[in-house]
């Protein structure tokens, strides 16, 4: 028998900040522009300004990643709430 999400959730199986993948082209541009961006400004740097770039790009992923942490956290609380409405609703029976 195959485990539930909440099983899955537990034992640490299931990782929605690694499973997200974008297929916007938009998102892949960007990306490509950023990346290419940073070498090329990263190469321009003196050693310690390397460091002091490099000290601002692990606190922005820092940032991002506490930050994505809540936006998951929301939107899970908002699926809960959604859920918890379904009985009152009276769309189970519609269905």
């Amino acid at each position: 028998m195959s485990k539930t999400i909440l099983q899955k959730l537990f034992d640490g199986e299931i990782y929605p900040s690694e499973s997200i993948i974008c297929t916007d082209p938009k998102y892949r541009q960007a990306a490509h522009r950023l990346c290419d961006t940073k070498e090329s400004f990263i190469s321009s740097l003196s050693e310690k300004d390397r460091k002091i770039f490099d000290d601002i790009e692990s606190l922005t992923v820092e940032v991002h990643s506490l930050y994505n942490y809540e936006c998951f956290s929301e939107g899970f609380r908002i699926g809960v709430m959604l859920m918890s409405e379904i009985p009152k609703s009276g769309l189970l029976r519609k269905l």
